[in-house]
């Protein structure tokens, strides 16, 4: 027999009209939602989107039980072939009466999703690249264990999409099955075989389609290597059309519903370690209930659906402010939320009153007094240099250049240079290595079984921002029903919570305590005071936490030209809410708190006031430590013979110029935003020298400064995150080698030794 031979339009036609192809067209024209999801990871992965605060990382290298290794892969992979199911199953039930030709063939799902791999393939070879650049480049990792590290991605991909296709083959029905148990109902099992029945079922499926614009396909993927022609489905009964996508959409979303619940479940469970999956899962998981939740929706209300998640959207919104079911406060641990502070009558008044700041006075002059009788007994200086820190934010990278530069001048100075610092201020993630570093000297001084500083620093540097993302997801954006119990009060377990337990973890539970555990010994003057000064939300002022009353910092020195109350002191605002109760790592989280990243914190006021990271307000603490010298401007004067301000920053003072902020169309609708936030920072740079200006000037103390800098240009850039890399880690080590940094190093130990 003569095979029949096909013409060159055909063939194109064949071409062009080929399954994966048109559903391709089908996803740019109409599935936006789902291709914005798409583009979200895709943007993860490059680091195009979240890059500076490390979010690609989860994605690129994942960790699960502390280790990141091709197990914690494989589960990323899994969750990965969960979204890529998703995908599929909300293509498959938004479009699949589009394409009724898939209707006609066995395994309708299995097939749809084969020809649906073009943006799955397309991701995970994009993920492999972007993966295994991240891990040779920047985590040093052997080539090899890349290898069963993707392996262990792709492995784990492939498991989920088999478990789910075995579902789907065992559940749904094809039109062959529906054929088969009408037999013996009617003749023609379904079949359409009268010529005049014929020609009206076909004008039926041309009203049909053209009603519904279903999409013209001339080949398809039968399987992953074979091409098979598309045949039509008008001879088969509309019925039984209706019905096989009907069931098929029925089993999707019982699917749908028994993953959902599984994502709560793993939320629940997220104490257990085991249940503590990679980061970057979780937010697979995310995309997927998402998808699976509109997918759900879509079969039972249709054309309804977007509508529907409107009203929901709206109901719920409304729902969140008139009860606390979705919209719980995050506290601060050890506060009694149950006694409140009415916050305007507060400011208003101007407490706390004199007689307060004086009493406030007399335990500083205390501390003070005790600090120096330390210095002479110790140095034999009758006038030592007083040294006032300045730590700034910036996240894990802070964290561990703070300490790690302690660590170096205590060294190099045998503990001189520890000894004479007398206040440390700042923000953010500078001031958790401050914390941790004062608490291994404190805990050296009383005789604890300790180890020299920097054998605790690589614990330090470990991740955090896997737990906090997988609590957000998990847990912060639905229903917040876990509860913790501290301090004989119960509070809700977030994404604050997970912070504060790594942080523990990370830190051996040094710092596991009150802030009034550190009250005797910074009066004692066996450790630097410390004051950590949060944003305060509503107002924009600063809140000051400390562990000895500081209420003389409130006022201004000027009351005639600035009688507004700057600075809110915690200890004195919510006297009755047992403020040195407060965990010691609560105070440190609501200085670290970046939006987002961690919730805000209520305080117990009414109304209440919420608090966010001290760098919105100061990000290098300069202009506090300015005001306490100024407080006690007669006593150093007369007891010190100077004071040195040292700054310990994570980035350069001196900021590039912006490049043509407005050389597109786009950028100049965004750079209003992007300029403000960009440059606030450098606004606190310039208002902060003018301040220094102002305080030398006038001012009986020999101030000096001394600034040591980690990134001092662009390059090798460090992301300002919870979690770092190897390569970034070594930067901050080699950071001390740095050329810039010697003659600071140099110039702040010649200043010390000049105390007399």
């Amino acid at each position: 027999m003569a095979l029949t031979r096909i013409s060159i339009r055909e063939r194109l036609l064949r071409f062009f009209y080929f399954f994966p192809f048109q559903l391709m067209i089908l996803h740019i024209k109409k599935n936006h939602l789902l291709l914005f999801s798409w583009i979200i990871i895709f943007a993860y992965l490059s680091g195009n989107l979240a890059t500076k605060y490390g979010v690609s990382i989860l994605f690129l290298y994942p960790e699960y039980l502390g280790e990141n290794n091709y197990i914690a892969f494989a589960i990323l992979g899994f969750s990965a072939g969960g979204f890529i199911m998703a995908f599929n199953l909300y293509s498959y039930i938004m479009h699949g009466f589009r394409f009724p030709f898939i209707a006609s063939l066995s395994r309708p799902f299995l097939k749809f999703s084969i020809n649906n791999f073009i943006i799955p393939l397309l991701f995970v070879i994009y993920y492999c690249y972007y993966s295994a650049d991240y891990q040779l480049n920047k985590e040093l990792i052997p080539g090899d264990k890349v290898f069963f590290n993707l392996l262990g991605f792709i492995g784990g991909l492939f498991l989920f999409c088999l478990i789910s296709f075995a579902y789907f083959l065992s559940t749904n029905k094809d039109v062959f099955r529906f054929v088969k148990a009408r037999k013996g109902l009617s003749e023609g099992f379904g079949l359409i075989k009268d010529k005049k029945s014929l020609k009206k079922e076909n004008q039926r499926w041309q009203n049909l389609r053209q009603n519904r614009r279903t999409w013209r396909v001339e080949t398809y993927l039968k399987s992953f290597l074979k091409v098979g022609l598309a045949r039509d489905s008008i001879h088969y009964n509309n019925e039984i059309i209706a019905k096989i996508l009907a069931q098929n959409h029925i089993n999707a979303s019982i699917f749908e519903i028994i993953v959902i619940i599984s994502f709560l479940v793993i939320g629940s469970l997220r104490e257990y370690a085991l249940f503590m999956i990679p980061a970057a899962a979780s937010l697979f998981l995310l995309f997927t209930m998402l998808l699976m939740i509109i997918s759900a929706l879509y079969s039972w209300f249709k054309g309804w659906t977007i509508s529907v998640i409107i009203l929901l959207v709206l109901i719920i919104n409304s729902a969140s402010s008139e009860t606390n079911i979705l919209n719980k406060e995050s506290r601060g641990f050890g506060l009694n939320y149950d006694s409140r502070t009415p916050y305007n009558e507060y400011v208003r008044s101007g407490f706390p009153d004199e007689e307060k700041r004086e009493q406030d006075r007399a335990i500083t002059l205390e501390m003070l007094n005790n600090w120096k009788d330390k210095i002479r007994k110790k140095y034999g200086k009758r006038k030592p240099k007083m040294i006032l820190l300045n730590s700034s934010g910036g996240g894990m990278r802070s964290a561990l250049w703070n300490f790690k530069l302690l660590n170096y001048l205590d060294s190099v100075t045998q503990g001189a240079f520890y000894d004479h610092v007398v206040l440390i201020t700042g923000s953010s993630g500078g001031m958790l290595g401050q914390s941790y570093f004062r608490e291994i000297k404190l805990r050296t001084q009383q005789g604890h079984d300790i180890q020299a500083p920097l054998n605790y620093y690589p614990k330090l540097g470990k991740d955090i921002l896997n737990p906090i993302a997988f609590s957000l997801v998990t847990n912060d954006l639905f229903i917040r029903y876990q509860r913790i119990k501290d301090n004989d009060f119960s509070y809700v377990k977030d994404r604050g919570y997970a912070f504060e337990k790594a942080f523990n973890e990370n830190t051996n539970y040094f710092l596991d305590k009150r802030m009034g555990d550190y009250t005797m010994p910074e009066r004692k003057a066996e450790i630097p005071m410390m004051i950590i000064t949060p944003s305060i939300v509503n107002d924009a002022r600063k809140l000051l936490i400390a562990s000895n009353p500081v209420g003389y910092l409130t006022t201004n020195p000027d009351e005639e030209s600035r009688p507004l109350l700057e600075n809110i002191e915690m200890a004195h605002l919510l006297a009755a809410s047992q403020p040195l109760d407060l965990k010691f790592t609560s105070a440190l989280r609501m200085s670290s708190t970046f939006p987002y990243i961690l919730p805000s914190v209520t305080l117990p006021t009414y109304p209440g006031i919420d608090v966010i990271d001290a760098g919105l307000r100061d990000n290098y603490g300069l202009t506090t430590s300015i005001a306490f010298a100024s407080e006690f401007e007669d006593w150093i004067a007369r007891n010190t013979s100077g004071v040195i301000f040292l700054q310990m920053r994570d980035l350069q003072k001196v900021a590039s110029v912006n490049k043509n902020i407005n050389s597109t169309f786009l950028k100049k609708l965004i750079s209003p935003l992007e300029t403000v936030y960009g440059n606030i920072f450098n606004v606190h740079n310039f208002n902060q020298d003018q301040i220094w200006k102002q305080f030398t000037s006038g001012s009986k103390i020999k101030a000096e400064t001394v600034i040591i800098t980690l990134q001092r240009s662009r390059k090798d850039k460090i992301s300002l995150s919870w979690h770092l890399s190897q390569k970034e880690k070594q930067y901050i080590t080699q950071s001390l080698q740095e050329p810039g940094n010697y003659p600071e190093i140099e110039n702040l130990l010649n200043k010390l030794s000049n105390g007399r």
